[in-house]
């Protein structure tokens, strides 16, 4: 990156990343037509990880490597979607939709949410207990993982807060709900009501 020709590597990545945008909110939208029952905790824990990863942004903010390497914070890092941005989308748009959705918290790197979604898109394949969702949905956050590393926009360490964000989300959703491991923990360690 940062040569004006970042290569083919860099324009996959970032396809991959933009992609979050539609595919892992698709598939929560796809079970209500396809598996309607688990609509309401599909879309529960999706909004618990949003929930939980805005309030991690407040409580521990954090820059992405290539805003740390902008400010002075180490070296060798920098945004690759500089380079690809522009040549997909022109340059004045690129500028406009960095304005709109980086600028505002650009310390909101821990955890990473894109792959806390993506993650999710794994945790949909088993509640619906679908195979299929699930390959896919393995082999897209690994691609995701890749890409949001490769960009200069995580580090691995926000990755691995993302999947614990997205965990925490289904748990709380399903202990919530009556459901799941987080129930069975309540009820094994909750005080006893004959003290």
């Amino acid at each position: 990156g940062g040569s004006g020709d970042p290569g083919g590597v860099a324009y996959a990545s970032a396809v991959i990343h933009w992609s979050w945008f539609i595919f892992p909110h698709a598939v929560v939208v796809s079970t209500f037509f396809f598996a309607r029952p688990m609509f309401f905790r599909v879309a529960a824990i999706m909004a618990g990880i949003f929930f939980f990863a805005v309030a991690l942004y407040y409580l521990v903010p954090t820059v992405p490597p290539w805003l740390a390497a902008e400010e002075g914070a180490t070296t060798g890092i920098v945004r690759i979607m500089n380079d690809v941005g522009p040549t997909f989308l022109g340059k004045q748009l690129w500028n406009d939709l960095f304005a709109l959705f980086a600028e505002p918290n650009p310390r909101a790197a821990m955890p990473s949410l894109h792959f806390a979604a993506s993650f999710m898109v794994i945790v949909i394949a088993l509640l619906i207990r679908s195979p299929r969702l699930f390959v896919i949905g393995a082999i897209y956050s690994m691609g995701l993982a890749f890409a949001l590393i490769y960009l200069g926009e995580h580090y691995f360490v926000d990755i691995l807060a993302g999947a614990a964000a997205a965990l925490a989300a289904v748990f709380l959703v399903e202990t919530a709900l009556g459901n799941g491991p987080g129930i069975w923990l309540w009820n094994r360690w909750r005080p006893s009501k004959r003290l």
